[in-house]
């Protein structure tokens, strides 16, 4: 049952590539779109700075400027929130650079926020890392 469900998810994620890679397609807003809401699903405890934050970066990803969070756990929420709310105009992945230690609140967060991302956790030493990204963003051709 678990090859399957990882069978599954490959191909899910394989899908999800393909899409991405066609940048051709790929049409990015030519202005700044101000949230008025969080995104739908999100808790009722998170408040007005949430929704500022996630404007401002999503301001600085239209203007095609790179912006840096530090890693805390506000900023955890924060940024699963600006992936989420770019979800449909997004072709491309976003890196998240953490500590080992951190590699499990970062994946809670976004299971518990955003399920429907594809989230992908690459950790180990070179070799592992080469084999994950081989798994997960590269097409082969069949012959």
């Amino acid at each position: 049952m678990g090859s399957e469900a990882s069978l599954l998810s490959h191909s899910q994620r394989l899908q999800g590539l393909l899409k991405i890679m066609n940048v051709a397609s790929v049409v990015k807003e030519d202005h700044f779109c101000k949230l008025s809401e969080l995104p739908v699903g999100c808790s009722a405890e998170l408040d007005n700075s949430h929704l500022t934050a996630i404007n401002c970066l999503r301001e600085f990803w239209c203007k095609s400027v790179n912006a840096v969070f530090i890693d805390d756990q506000e900023r955890f929420t924060r940024s699963v929130l600006f992936a989420l709310s770019l979800q449909s105009h997004s072709y491309g992945p976003f890196l998240i650079i953490t500590t080992t230690s951190s590699l499990p609140l970062w994946l809670a967060e976004f299971a518990h926020l955003a399920p429907s991302l594809n989230v992908v956790m690459y950790q180990g030493d070179k070799h592992v890392r080469r084999l994950l990204q081989n798994l997960n963003f590269t097409r082969k051709v069949a012959a």
